[in-house]
C-alpha cells in the first residue's frame, strides 16, 4: 500500500491548493505529524498569495517562490516519530 500525503501550498497568485506526495516514515530525528489546519500568516504567505513581494518575479531570489509550502501556523498532532526526535514538549505559559 503507498502511503501519501497531502500538503498544502500556494501554488500561483491567490491560488491555495493540496497537493498530494508520498510519505515516507520518519527519520531517526524527525517525527510526523496530521495537520488538522494551516493559518495563513500576514506576513510571508499573505504576501505570496496576494503577490507582492518584490522578489516574486526575480529568478535570482530562491525564496518566495510558488509553490510555498503553509504550515507556519497550524494545528497538528504527532502520528508518527523516529528512533531519535526526542519527547513531545507542550509548552506552559
Amino acid at each position: 500500500m503507498k502511503l501519501l500525503q497531502h500538503s498544502r501550498y500556494i501554488t500561483t497568485l491567490r491560488c491555495a491548493s493540496l497537493l498530494e506526495q508520498q510519505q515516507l516514515a520518519p527519520g531517526d530525528d524527525e517525527i510526523v505529524v496530521r495537520n488538522y489546519a494551516a493559518l495563513v500568516n500576514l506576513g510571508t504567505e499573505l504576501a505570496l498569495f496576494m503577490g507582492t513581494p518584490v522578489g516574486l518575479p526575480n529568478p535570482e531570489v530562491p525564496f518566495s517562490k510558488y509553490p510555498f509550502p503553509l504550515g507556519n501556523g497550524a494545528l497538528d498532532e504527532m502520528i508518527a516519530c523516529g528512533a531519535h526526535a526526542g519527547t513531545p514538549v507542550i509548552p506552559h505559559s
